[in-house]
């Protein structure tokens, strides 16, 4: 998955783009597309279809070797796969479920996404393969319509941007089963997103 250009011209590779769009909307659920390595220009070359509207796409698994996506569809799920293939059902309660992202750990052994509409944070164990998600444990977000997530560059801590409620609520994250602990919240009008620097 995602081969990168070689140095020095002569013998570059191209590399791969995922591009997630909605399938509501004439889209063809995941294209892949080769990229240029010289003028960057992408040349769709297939196309998976399957999951419904995928919104988010992350390349993890330790070694960046399976591409997750979330369906921002009701009921929601994520998708893990290399390329794409297999499904597990992300919605742990049957509620309306719009997943907003999906972020793998650094270390390939858990998956966290984010659900607007349940307002859930679902934690994924990838004990069984980076390709077989296992729906480990749900917290509440701790605010209304988690917008992003992102964890600090220790991984200690997750931070959730939630867009309703407009605050940042962060959590400590479980080393040993990635499980979410809520830990703090800030303010912040219309919360989107957040980066670490």
């Amino acid at each position: 998955m995602g081969g990168t250009a070689q140095a020095g011209g002569a013998g570059r590779r191209e590399g791969r783009a995922y591009i997630g769009s909605f399938t509501t909307g004439e889209g063809r659920g995941i294209t892949i597309a080769a990229v240029d390595p010289e003028s960057g220009a992408l040349t769709p070359r297939s196309a998976v279809d399957g999951l419904v509207n995928p919104s988010c796409l992350a390349l993890g698994g330790g070694d960046g070797g399976v591409l997750y996506a979330v369906s921002d569809a009701d009921p929601g799920g994520v998708a893990a796969s290399a390329p794409p293939t297999g499904s597990t059902d992300g919605t742990p309660d049957g509620a309306r479920a719009y997943p907003s992202v999906v972020r793998p750990s650094a270390d390939g052994r858990f998956v966290w996404v984010a659900v607007r509409g349940s307002n859930r944070l679902l934690t994924y164990s990838l004990a069984a393969g980076a390709d077989a998600p296992r729906l480990a444990s749900t917290v509440d977000c701790g605010g209304s319509w988690p917008r992003d997530l992102v964890t600090d560059p220790s991984e200690r801590r997750l931070y959730v941007a939630n867009e309703w409620s407009g605050d940042v609520t962060w959590f400590d994250v479980d080393p040993e089963s990635g499980a979410l602990r809520r830990a703090g919240a800030v303010e912040v009008p219309a919360a989107a997103c957040v980066v670490f620097a």
